[in-house]
């Protein structure tokens, strides 16, 4: 081929893959201007390992991104915004949190939060809020052996943000395998949960969605648009509940038994609220996960409150959950817990005056 066609076909080729590339970086940015979808990663110098026993941490004053969202961290650990100091905190009363990345708030602002909204609606207390991604029911168990005796004196009201996925331990040890990983060599990308559709017999694939979905609304968006993750996630976790025998899913229950006895010995006020999936918004869809919980809950006497009815009433009910996101909640979704939470921490207070 002579040098001159050899040098056009470079040309044509190398002006195709610019216009392209050109594309998608358009494309990316209008999927971030026009759209909700974020991104689906997390750095992993957001974690520590054995903060709370066996249980990872966030990392104390810690800036990082979580879910494409600039999150920062107090000597504690606990997410803050160092903009935003809550009015009026006390730390001789004291609301505690345990929860996961629901609680944590993945993927909104700081201030969008039902943490924040809390802190700022109730400036008497203190919001504590010990929510770490990926933790499951036995971390719930580990942060309170440690969190509670260090406030044990100041805490008024104790709630847990509980998700249908945290009868599993999968995503936290995939996290703490990745954090040892990230401290021998260097931060890497967490991606957002179980993908339960994902090759993941092939590395090279796995990887690359791992990799994407961290950093591409647009290839969220594009995943999201032909995969329909939130119904997939749905029917995944309903699968296992559904092998899940009434004395195995009592085990898994028992460390939050634990945890509402010992708030009950101290005459502390504590309730569990139970979170619904995006995937169980249709009105016909089973709701199997959450009357086993909760048949649970009402055995031992444990004070809860189940999110699906009250998410289902609401208009437009997937929209309280992230685009494409199979648990994690939209500031919509945020604002309807915290109206939840809110009211029971008001009914308490009422309880209070009258004793």
């Amino acid at each position: 081929m002579p040098l001159k066609q050899t040098l056009k076909n470079i040309a044509l080729v190398s002006s195709s893959l610019a216009l392209a590339f050109g594309f998608l970086i358009v494309a990316e940015l209008l999927v971030r201007w026009t759209t909700d979808v974020g991104r689906l990663g997390t750095s992993a110098d957001l974690f520590v390992n054995q903060a709370f026993g066996d249980s990872i941490g966030n990392a104390p004053n810690a800036r990082t991104t979580a879910f494409g969202v600039e999150v920062y961290t107090d000597e504690q650990g606990f997410r803050t915004n160092p903009n935003m100091a809550a009015p009026g905190q006390n730390d001789d009363a004291v609301i505690l949190i345990l929860g996961d990345s629901v609680a944590f708030g993945a993927g909104v602002e700081f201030e969008q939060t039902v943490a924040a909204r809390l802190a700022f609606t109730f400036p008497e207390f203190h919001l504590l809020n010990t929510a770490v991604i990926g933790y499951g029911i036995n971390d719930y168990d580990n942060v309170n052996g440690i969190v509670f005796p260090r406030y044990a004196n100041a805490i008024k009201q104790a709630l847990m943000i509980f998700c249908l996925n945290d009868v599993s331990v999968v995503s936290a040890s995939e996290i703490r395998t990745t954090v040892t990983r990230a401290i021998a060599d260097q931060p890497v990308a967490l991606s957002a949960g179980i993908d339960v559709q994902s090759l993941k017999e092939m590395p090279l694939v796995d990887s690359l969605n791992g990799y994407l979905r961290a950093r591409s609304s647009l290839y969220v968006w594009v995943r999201g648009l032909l995969t329909d993750p939130q119904t997939r996630y749905w029917q995944s976790e309903l699968a296992y509940y559904n092998k899940l025998s009434e004395e195995s899913l009592a085990q898994i229950l028992d460390p939050i038994d634990r945890i509402a006895k010992r708030y009950g010995t101290a005459e502390i006020p504590f309730a569990v609220f139970v979170m619904p999936f995006a995937g169980q918004m249709g009105l016909s869809e089973s709701s199997l996960p959450q009357k086993n919980i909760t048949a649970f809950f009402m055995r031992n006497g444990i004070d809860f409150v189940d999110l699906l009815p009250r998410f289902r009433a609401e208009k437009f009910s997937k929209d309280l959950f992230l685009p494409y996101d199979p648990m994690h909640l939209s500031p919509r979704g945020h604002e309807v817990l915290f109206q939840v939470i809110g009211e029971q921490i008001r009914g308490h207070q009422t309880a209070s005056l009258e004793r």
